[in-house]
Order: C-alpha cells, then structure tokens, then sequence
C-alpha cells in the first residue's frame, strides 16, 4: 500500500491504486455499520458511541501502519 506515487501525473495510475487499496476503508465502514445495526436493532441504541468509537480505532490502526511502513521503506526494507 506504499506504493502511492502523488506526483504521479498518470491518473490512470493513480486510479489503479486506489481501486487495489479501497477495502481498506470499504471493509471496516461496512463492519462498522453491521455493528451499529445489530445494536440498534438489538438494544434500541442509536449507535452514536460506537461510530465514534470505530472511527477511532481505523484511524489509530491507519496511523500506525504508516508509521511502519514509514520506518521500513527508511530502514531498506
């Protein structure tokens, strides 16, 4: 997923890219959603808390993985 170039200047590229890397976003949204309905449904709770709380946990895993990836791509690796 490193292998993002911005200054790419072909969009057909870049669009390439994004479509190989979507489930990134599209899988955890789509849990998450799950997650809100299934309590909805089951406890009658609006779900506000657990969106919160699941965007936190992406962002936070999506944080670290390019602090690593970060540190491979200096190490050489």
């Amino acid at each position: 997923m490193t292998d993002f170039d911005p200054s790419n200047p072909d969009p057909y590229k870049r669009m390439n890219w994004a479509l190989r890397h979507y489930g990134w976003v599209i899988i955890p949204l789509a849990v998450l959603l799950y997650v809100v309905e299934v309590a909805a449904d089951s406890f009658g709770y609006d779900g506000t808390l657990i969106v919160q709380v699941g965007f936190l946990v992406f962002f936070t895993m999506a944080f670290f993985y390019d602090r690593r990836a970060k540190r491979k791509k200096a190490d050489g690796g």
